[in-house]
């Protein structure tokens, strides 16, 4: 019977042993029928010869072999079916208990939480566990019969496929770590394979186990960097018991102390200390550690060869989960040199100290030196500014008297050439005091609204007499720049007007052109680029650094051609500095020059662009409207209250004198004027002692009170508005600034026939105030304002005196602003003053001053 034919109850039984058990009937068998047969007819031929006999034996034989060989064959046979029934017993027995072996073998695959997997020799998947598919996120039935590269990328599967074969070739169990891309990311596994084999131990494929061990290796690695973190700190840490016996030291510690860990483990850690270290330090150190505190303090220790050292220590108990203290910790930082350093250092401290104490006693008696050198700087221009002011006064002031005197028509050229000469002589005095102040830190900007085209205006009128003069055409153009600005346009009319009188001052014909551009606009700031071209003579490229600093000029021969200091381009580049812009030129030597500046500026709303009106000639106003009005000139100078006298005479006023503020305090007492013209610098009583002396007391507490001073100063002004000064004129006294300025301060002559209102500023002195003409000057500067129309400059000037007697103290502010194109400001001033009603009267009454009482 072949392997393939024996019966089903001997399946499972290997086809040796099957013949084996045959053999064992056939082979009995076979040698009874040998021996029957041989023995047999032996036996007949020698008991029976005749032929009858033989054949009835040999008959007989053959029954009695074919019953004996029945017999044997049955007890053989059965003998044989007995054994294979009670081995197919077994075997059943032995294929439940490994079902059920292999059952619950599966149950604890499944059941675990690691990775369990068996594979064939071809490395296909022949078990994978619910753990494995989770893993991996795919099911069993996806993964059973492939390999690896069904799971993972080809070089992770090449990786783990020749671990594999390395476990089954070796025929062992080998761990291995893999790093593998699962469902949950990169993960981490210890996985133990070894070689399956079958019951005769041939080597049939692999068993594998894998473990995420991801976030152990992760708290692995921090235990190895804070291990490596502790072993390589350049601080000594030392782990000692309970009893305070060293367990632990770093490298640190060793390199520090000399000794090595065998000399130091299981020592004491006070032995490694010195007698230098007070015992109150260690009897701190364990009160400390016995509340269960840090302790921090120094130690005195010794090295290994005896030489002391000092450590600053930390010690601090070390806590188990269950808050027991196990251990004290110890870091420890050599401060030896640091003690010398600043042992060092404390000498140095002592040393520097005491040189510091030594310089600060130099410097303060330099800056002592220096401030009072500046002081005297200070007080020298004040008092030069003041003696070269006081005398041009005079000379500006006499010429002007003469000039307006029918003077000869030789006269009158000496004369102009006298005023030309003495304002060219200012122009220098103010540049050396502009200069001087920029320096000093002492030059102030304005922060206030301004018309573009207003500026561009006033500069050229100042020169347009003087290029008409050489058939020089002007041009000047603003471009798409707002008109509309804020900042300061005196010291931008001052730096543009430097340029554009350079510029026609060296251009013999041609033009000069100003031009005003926008460079960078950020919000409601613009930076705005001023440039002033001419087709004059040019300058060499080589001299172009060195014309804005102070007194340079292009070369020699145009200093003695040309004139001038050498001031006005440094005062320039000071200013433009100051105003957050700088300077520069282009210039080719023939062809003219390009200077230009810039300068940070707000853009300002409701101002408009506009020409300023012609104005009416000063004097001639004075005349008609403040004729014959009282006004008290102190003056110290003889000369200067000559001309100042006969200045207010030439308008049609009348003029008290007095020779200083004394004087001018007694007079103010006994008799009321409409105006005073105040000197500051007087000997016996100042200007600014006699103001407020008359503020307190009299009949001219509210009479407008005019500073008239060589002081140039900002502080200078400031003193005069502290002492209740409503104005300044500087010195020398332009005739018509002081024109101007009277017609702001002095009150209007009603007409005839008018209705009056009274305004009293005192009990005893009253001011006749035309109410129509009140009302429909207030109206009139109300539109106007509101349209920044420029024309309210010249309403002011023409009616200053009823603005003032209606306004009363808030005159001096109302006429600053409009002075200075603050439209919106004056407006809301006005407005302030007015009360919304028709009618001042009632506002200033209802606000309880001011100008005093209206009835």
């Amino acid at each position: 019977m072949s392997d393939r034919e024996h019966p089903e109850h001997l399946e499972g039984f290997p086809p040796v042993r099957v013949h084996r058990s045959v053999l064992r009937v056939v082979l009995p068998y076979l040698g009874f029928a040998v021996l029957w047969i041989v023995l047999s007819d032996r036996v007949v031929d020698m008991f029976f010869s005749g032929a009858a006999d033989q054949a009835r034996i040999q008959t007989f034989k053959g029954l009695a072999f074919v019953g004996f060989t029945t017999v044997l064959l049955y007890g053989l046979v059965h003998r044989l079916l007995t054994q294979v029934e009670q081995a197919s017993h077994r075997q059943r027995i032995e294929q439940s208990r490994r079902l059920r072996a292999l059952e619950l073998l599966n149950t604890v695959a499944n059941s675990s939480t690691d990775a369990i997997f068996a594979k064939d020799l071809q490395g296909r998947y022949l078990l994978f566990n619910r753990a494995a598919a989770e893993a991996s996120g795919k099911s069993v039935s996806e993964v059973l019969g492939h390999d690896d590269r069904v799971l993972f990328p080809p070089e992770q599967a090449k990786l783990v496929m020749e671990n594999d074969r390395r476990a089954m070739v070796l025929g062992k169990i080998i761990a291995f770590e893999e790093t593998l891309s699962t469902a949950n990311g990169t993960v981490v596994y210890a996985s133990t394979k070894g070689p399956l084999r079958d019951g005769s131990g041939q080597v049939v494929g692999l068993f594998g186990i894998a473990r995420d061990i991801t976030e152990a290796r992760a708290r692995e690695m921090e235990l190895r960097k804070l291990s490596l973190a502790v072993e390589q700190s350049p601080e000594s840490v030392i782990i000692t018991d309970l009893e305070g016996c060293i367990e632990y030291a770093n490298q640190a510690f060793f390199t520090h102390s000399g000794m090595t860990r065998d000399e130091v483990v299981g020592c004491p850690a006070m032995a490694l200390g010195s007698e230098d270290t007070p015992r109150e330090t260690y009897d701190a150190l364990w009160a400390a550690l016995a509340r269960g505190e840090c302790w921090a303090g120094e130690f005195v220790n010794r090295r290994k060869d005896g030489s002391p050292y000092t450590v600053f220590a930390r010690v601090a108990p070390i806590l188990q989960a269950n808050g027991q203290v196990t251990h004290y910790l110890s870091i420890q930082e050599d401060i030896t040199e640091k003690k010398k350093t600043e042992a060092e250092l404390e000498r140095y401290r002592q040393s520097l100290e005491e040189l510091v104490s030594s310089r600060t006693t130099e410097l303060t008696v330099a800056i002592g030196q220096a401030e009072a050198a500046s002081r005297a700087k200070s007080a020298f221009l004040a008092n030069m500014s003041h003696e070269i002011r006081t005398p041009m006064n005079a000379i500006l002031g006499l010429t002007h008297l003469l000039q307006t005197d029918a003077p000869a028509p030789r006269q009158v050229e000496w004369l102009d050439k006298i005023e030309q000469a003495a304002r060219h002589l200012m122009s220098i005095i103010n540049d050396i005091l502009d200069l001087s102040k920029v320096e000093a830190g002492r030059m102030v900007l304005e922060h206030t609204r301004f018309s573009l085209q207003g500026v561009l205006e006033h500069v050229r009128a100042l020169v347009v007499a003087q290029a008409t003069d050489k058939g020089i055409e002007l041009d000047f153009s603003a471009g798409d720049v707002p008109d509309g600005l804020i900042g300061d346009p005196t010291r931008i009319s001052q730096v543009l007007l430097n340029y554009v009188s350079n510029a026609v001052k060296f251009t013999e014909r041609g033009r000069v052109a100003v031009r005003v551009k926008v460079v960078e606009a950020q919000g409601e700031t613009v930076l705005l680029r001023f440039e002033v071209e001419d087709t004059g003579i040019g300058i060499p490229v080589e001299k172009h650094g060195e014309l804005f600093r102070a007194f340079e000029q292009g070369d020699v021969s145009t200093t003695r051609r040309y004139g001038g200091t050498g001031l006005g381009l440094a005062i320039n580049r000071r200013l433009a500095g100051l105003m957050g812009g700088e300077v520069g030129l282009n210039s080719t030597p023939g062809r003219g020059s390009l200077f230009w500046f810039t300068a940070r500026l707000e853009r300002a709303s409701g101002v408009a662009v506009g020409a300023a009106p012609p104005q009416a000639d000063a004097c001639e106003l004075l005349k008609r409207t403040r004729a014959g009005a009282r006004l008290l000139v102190v003056e110290d100078n003889p000369v200067s209250r000559e001309v100042a006298s006969a200045l207010l005479r030439a308008a049609g006023l009348d003029a008290a004198t007095a020779g200083n503020g004394a004087e001018a305090v007694t007079l103010c007492a006994s008799e009321p004027f409409e105006l005073i013209l105040m000197d500051i610098e007087m000997p016996v009583m100042d200007g600014l002692t006699a103001a407020r002396a008359i503020r307190q007391a009299g009949r001219n507490r509210q009479t407008p009170v005019v500073a008239m001073t060589a002081g140039v100063f900002e502080e200078h002004r400031k003193a005069c508005e502290a002492a209740g000064m409503d104005d300044f004129v500087p010195k020398p006294v332009d005739p018509a600034v002081l024109y101007d300025t009277l017609l702001r301060w002095l009150p209007h002559a009603p007409a005839e026939g008018s209705p009056v209102v009274q305004v009293s500023s005192l009990p005893d002195v009253a001011m006749a105030v035309d109410e129509h003409d009140w009302r429909r000057c207030a109206a009139s500067m109300r539109d106007l304002l509101s349209a920044s129309n420029m024309r309210a400059n010249q309403l002011l000037g023409e009616q200053a005196a009823l603005f003032r007697a209606c306004m009363g103290r808030y005159y001096a502010v109302f006429a600053r602003q409009v002075g200075d194109f603050r439209y919106p400001e004056a407006l809301a001033t006005l407005d302030e003053v007015l009360g919304n009603t028709p009618t001042p009267v009632s506002s200033l009454s209802d606000r309880g001053g001011g100008g005093g009482d209206l009835s």
